[in-house]
């Protein structure tokens, strides 16, 4: 169980996240609302904002149940090593390919 300094810092980091995932529900929704088309499996703004609702809400729901999954052990390791490794991958994924759209795009332009 956290408390004082900690409890503070899970509070803070779920509270942020919250902002963070709303952000990116924010920009899903502008998206969806802008009239010029856009092909989204090219869209580097599209990959780095997935990649980041995905790890924020997964590891705001990871932290939030802390206690829960750290109880939880699979092959020497706790559930949270796991999910953790996992959110990293999705994470570091989109945004590599989120980059690479970029630069795609840009030497498409100078072209």
């Amino acid at each position: 169980m956290h408390t004082g300094f900690l409890l503070f810092s899970v509070h803070t980091y779920a509270l942020l996240a919250v902002f963070n995932i709303n952000y990116g529900l924010i920009y899903y929704y502008l998206k969806l609302d802008d009239d010029r088309y856009e092909n989204l499996i090219y869209s580097a703004g599209f990959w780095w904002v997935a990649g980041n609702l995905f790890f924020s809400f997964g590891s705001t729901i990871s932290n939030l149940f802390d206690d829960q999954l750290y109880s939880i052990e699979l092959y020497g390791h706790h559930l949270t090593y796991y999910i953790f490794r996992g959110l990293n991958l999705i994470l570091y994924s989109t945004w590599s390919y989120a980059f690479y759209c970029r630069r795609w795009k840009n030497l498409e332009l100078a072209s």
